[in-house]
């Protein structure tokens, strides 16, 4: 019997999870995502358990070590909103383990076409089956593309100016790329390989640097805070978890916000904007509340985008929406978003549909109807479409708003479930990209944070911190978003799981060949 312990395998595909994870907030050090597949890799290729279903477990414990240091932030919300104590930490096991199988595929597959195809570098299939296993678990109703190795660039521009043109898998492509070069430059068997491999993966980091500094060096300054544009004020107000939901506490909630409102008037702005669900209340379906709101907006003279709950009549029944509404500068309504993508498990049960029992499942979660429309709301020159919350980490939903006439993005959330954690700046990165990919502004207004203002080249020209209140008030200029990937949509993924099927056809036609 094999002693434990004899096989470094499963310790390199933990310590490849560690890395990786450690590249994300908290602690930011984004180069180990460059190095972080390495150890992976040679536990693949040096591995004793030559099985499939070895190097299916080697990508799964990696994928689940990595998920399990990212989401820790799970184990942050509040136990009280769920009907079954402690669950959150079953929940974090159980969401590490699901989102590790799709890596354990993707390592699985990477070694069985190796196998039938052995001139096929192992490092070039893995990084290609990564990205069609990242997209493959991003999609669908219970989509989760967080902690995806591309948006742990974030503050590094210069690189993430590719998203403009590959849409953000091509970041997700390039850091496994990176990372596949390394090791084969480590693994060559010769000194003529050896120099390859390290030719390749000093053009890889390089060019995109240079490409991207340049365009960083053309991209006008005046685009954020320049001498025309759109004024707004964006309001965080830092409502606590405990008095927002609390019935007692509304009529002060919405007074706070008003009060709000009109300090930040004072700043002469062309559009005001409140977070997600600011209120405690369906808005649009409480007379009082909803009096209060326009007839101060209407003294002020100056339009509001609020986030509320909301309600509408579907089939003679009465369905729960999480909205943002447009009121003008009259104080009437000018139009309404609902929420289209909603959180699995928190806003709405997935597959309910399929599979009606999960109705029955009663987790503390809400039950709201996705919305069924894309609306671009209109003040002045800016033509801007709403993100709300968990939107903005799904680049299709930015890219619809663009392709319907956008010309700048806004984002609304409430963050306050993840308390004082990492989850707050993991949940900015991502929208950052939104920016870059569509080469338009993005707003973000957050109830407890992070707010800020990110300009089409993902410059952040205003952030605010967590869990305090704050006002930013800046001139943003709309851009029309003419990037290639604004145009094309997924060209570069569609493209990858192509040559991900062509490997496969061609492995599964390939004699058997032996290791």
């Amino acid at each position: 019997m094999r002693k434990l312990g004899q096989d470094p395998a499963p310790a390199l595909a933990l310590i490849s999870g560690a890395l990786s994870a450690l590249a994300f907030p908290p602690f930011r050090v984004w180069p180990l995502i460059f190095v972080a597949p390495i150890p992976l890799l040679w536990a693949l290729d040096r591995r004793k358990d030559r099985s499939l279903r070895g190097a299916f477990l080697l990508g799964w414990a990696a994928a689940f070590l990595h998920f399990l240091i990212l989401l820790d932030w799970i184990l942050a919300l509040p136990g009280e909103e769920v009907t079954i104590p402690g669950l959150m930490i079953p929940a974090l096991l159980f969401m590490s383990a699901y989102l590790g199988v799709f890596f354990g595929g993707a390592a699985l597959l990477a070694v069985w076409v190796r196998r039938r195809l052995p001139r096929m570098p192992l490092g070039i299939i893995w990084a290609v089956a990564a990205v069609a296993a990242d997209a493959a678990r991003s999609s669908g109703e219970i989509g989760f593309p967080w902690g995806s190795g591309g948006y742990a660039l974030v503050g590094v521009t210069p690189v993430l100016q590719l998203a403009s043109v590959t849409g953000y898998w091509g970041l997700a492509l390039w850091v496994n790329l990176i990372g596949a070069s390394l090791f084969h430059a480590l693994r060559a068997s010769t000194a003529r390989w050896r120099i390859t491999a390290g030719i390749a993966t000093a053009l890889l980091l390089v060019v995109p640097w240079i490409e991207g500094n340049a365009v960083l060096a053309r991209a006008p300054r005046d685009r954020i805070d320049g001498p025309d544009g759109l004024r707004i004020a964006v309001l965080q107000p830092n409502t606590s978890r405990t008095i927002k939901w609390d019935p007692r506490y509304r009529e002060i909630v919405v007074a706070d916000l008003l009060q709000r409102t009109v300090a930040a008037a004072r700043t002469k702005p062309d559009l005001i904007i409140w977070p997600e669900t600011a209120a405690p209340i369906v808005l649009l379906q409480e007379p009082v509340f909803l009096a209060q709101v326009e007839d101060t907006i209407r003294s002020l003279g100056v339009p509001v985008l609020v986030g509320t709950l909301d309600e509408s009549l579907v089939n003679g029944q009465y369905v729960a929406h999480n909205s943002a509404a447009l009121f003008g500068s009259d104080g009437g309504i000018v139009d309404r978003y609902d929420k289209q993508r909603l959180v699995p498990f928190s806003e709405r049960m997935p597959y309910q549909r399929a599979l009606g029992f999960l109705n029955s499942l009663n987790f503390g979660q809400s039950d709201f109807t996705p919305g069924t429309r894309s609306v671009i709301f209109n003040v002045g020159p800016a033509r801007f479409g709403c993100l709300i919350c968990f939107e903005s980490i799904f680049p299709g939903l930015a890219r619809g708003f663009v392709k319907a006439g956008a010309n700048m993005l806004v984002n609304i959330t409430n963050d306050f479930w993840f308390g004082d954690t990492a989850a707050p700046e993991q949940h900015a990165d991502m929208a950052v990209f939104r920016a870059i990919e569509n080469r338009v502004p993005l707003v973000r207004c957050a109830n407890t944070g992070i707010s800020m203002i990110v300009d089409p080249w993902g410059r952040i020209t205003h952030r605010t911190g967590t869990f305090i209140e704050a006002l930013i008030t800046a001139r943003v200029r709309p851009s029309h978003g003419a990037s290639f990937y604004g145009r094309h949509g997924e060209w570069l993924l569609c493209g990858l799981l192509a040559f991900c099927g062509a490997l496969v056809a061609s492995a599964a036609m390939a004699p058997r060949a032996t290791r």
